[in-house]
């Protein structure tokens, strides 16, 4: 199940723009995540290939699930993707620096 313009499965895309979420701080640490159907509208993929993607994040540590309740953020930087911990730490950064620079 591969989107053909990409080249990149979909359930990755999905786990990816999640990660995504989850580093630039749209999705913070213990926070419920929007529900699979949601998540599937979003993404216009089938639930099916987002439980394929939460099931990656819970594999590496990101979010858990949680029966009859839903999915929650678990999120320690260590565990997102090298690339993205990366851009979170200089986003994270910039601000600072910028305002060192103007004192």
């Amino acid at each position: 199940m591969q989107d053909t313009a990409s080249g990149v499965a979909l359930w990755r895309q999905v786990a990816d723009g999640i990660e995504r979420g989850i580093a630039d701080g749209r999705f913070a640490a213990g926070e419920k995540l929007p529900g699979e159907i949601e998540i599937a509208e979003t993404y216009r993929v089938n639930r099916h290939t987002v439980r394929r993607a939460l099931a990656t994040l819970a594999e590496r540590g990101l979010v858990r699930a949680e029966r009859g309740s839903g999915t929650y953020v678990e999120a320690p930087a260590a565990r997102l993707s090298p690339a993205l911990a990366h851009a979170v730490l200089r986003k994270s950064s910039a601000p600072a620096a910028a305002s060192r620079a103007a004192s």
